[in-house]
């Protein structure tokens, strides 16, 4: 019994939680720049949802309390900067409260506009209010460094928190149970011609895609009980770890197939965002762990990391870069602009003496940028250096995710590499050929 307490008491899945806060924070801000322009035709105070027919099925919203364009802006955008600090989960507490009234707001104002993927945001959005949701990438993280932690191990934090986990949980089993259901009872669900139908709605598809999956009834048949079968089993494949790793596998593409197809991306991308809080964080760790294995470089010794006393005692990573390139030098310039914590030192390898001990030569400095992890001791070079400083910088946290997947795929070097080879490198006070001095008649007046 004491050990099933124990169990429950220990925050599962801060990991997917975190995720999920950074997904739907970056959902929110697209319905928020994408609808931009166009705010006052969609939810202004003259706007074409604000009619008398429209107030009969609005609920409670901020916008009602203000009959002017001044205090729509002001309650827009302060909803835009509510976003933007759920995003990057600062005063997380009072932020998600905020979040769900000024987004559930704006949703009351038209909800024509939206694809679906609104009503379970909204419900998940009240769960996370009592979800840890920045435990890992969150500003509030970083911030609590050092700090005496009052409430992360509280017991009852804990419970509440692993209970609002579990209702995430069980009502995306309701959504996918309810939806098979529905399917099942439907005449063309039944007889597998559903997804032919579904294809031939001119707003929801494209149309050579259309053409492919038509060409083929087996394809159409099998699509259409497939997605039945995921659905309805969904549910019960979460009780055993392999077969939900199964289910995710097979409705993580069902889902991007319906972004792809139909262009319902934000209902699509919700789905699979909320899918991330099931995975535990032991299987996001060992997913980490198998990757980092992949970006790690050599280890240096400690006395060869380059030593100055100009180097900030906050220092994580200092930076080897061309001082002899101007693109660099820009690089590095808004760099440090940004890195208001000074985790980040940057040195020039033309410096005398910075490349002593390292074991890299002038000509290899030259083609990638070098970092060096002076904590881990541990050597990274190219596109692997800028990923280190997007982890190590707050302000370049939204980088890590798309340097990440660029590495893993390949990409990431290729582009650095494409870059890199077009940088023009000016030699300070040296000379690039022998005779490079300007030499004046002296006979010539």
């Amino acid at each position: 019994m004491n050990s099933l307490i124990h169990k429950f008491s220990t925050k599962k899945a801060t990991i997917g939680a975190s995720i999920l806060r950074i997904g739907f924070g970056i959902l929110i801000l697209y319905l928020y720049a994408i609808n931009y322009s166009y705010r006052h035709l969609l939810w202004g105070y003259n706007s074409l949802a604000n009619t008398e027919y429209s107030q009969l099925f609005k609920s409670f919203s901020l916008y009602q309390f203000g009959n002017s364009n001044l205090f729509f802006e002001i309650i827009f955008h302060l909803g835009i900067l509510i976003a933007i600090m759920f995003t990057l989960g600062y005063k997380t507490r009072i932020v998600s409260v905020l979040n769900f009234i000024f987004l559930f707001s704006i949703h009351q104002e038209n909800p024509t506009i939206l694809d679906g993927g609104d009503n379970i945001m909204i419900i998940v959005l009240i769960y996370l209010i009592f979800v840890k949701t920045n435990a890992y990438f969150s500003v509030d993280k970083y911030l609590s460094q050092g700090k005496v932690k009052r409430y992360s191990d509280n017991f009852y934090v804990n419970i509440i928190h692993n209970f609002g986990v579990l209702a995430i949980i069980l009502q995306l089993c309701i959504l996918y149970l309810n939806s098979s259901l529905y399917k099942v009872m439907g005449e063309v669900w039944q007889n597998g011609t559903a997804i032919y139908y579904i294809l031939q709605v001119k707003e929801f598809n494209l149309p050579w895609v259309t053409t492919i999956v038509n060409s083929s009834d087996f394809l159409i048949v099998f699509i259409t009980y497939f997605t039945i079968l995921m659905q309805l089993a969904f549910p019960f494949m979460l009780l055993n770890r392999v077969t939900k790793y199964i289910a995710l596998a097979c409705v993580v593409p069902m889902h991007l197939g319906i972004a792809f197809v139909m262009g319902l991306i934000p209902f699509s991308l919700t789905m699979i965002i909320i899918d991330a809080i099931l995975i535990s964080n032991n299987d996001y760790r060992r997913v980490y762990h198998y990757f980092n294995a992949k970006f790690q470089k050599e280890k240096i010794a400690p006395s060869a990391i380059p030593q100055s006393d100009l180097i900030p005692k906050t220092t994580n990573i200092v930076v080897l870069y061309d001082g002899w390139c101007p693109l660099c030098q820009k690089v590095k310039s808004r760099i440090e602009k940004i890195d208001i914590s000074n985790k980040v030192y940057f040195l020039s390898f033309r410096d005398q003496g910075v490349l002593q001990g390292i074991g890299i030569s002038p000509n290899e400095a030259e083609k990638e940028m070098i970092a060096i992890d002076i904590q881990k001791n541990n050597l990274y070079s190219g596109v692997h250096s800028f990923y280190q400083i997007s982890q190590k910088t707050p302000l370049l946290w939204f980088l890590s995710p798309f340097l990440f997947i660029g590495i893993i795929v390949g990409l990431g070097d290729k582009i650095y590499n494409f870059i890199a080879s077009r940088r023009s490198i000016v030699p300070i006070n040296q000379c690039s050929v022998d005779d490079c001095e300007i030499q004046l008649d002296k006979n010539r007046g």
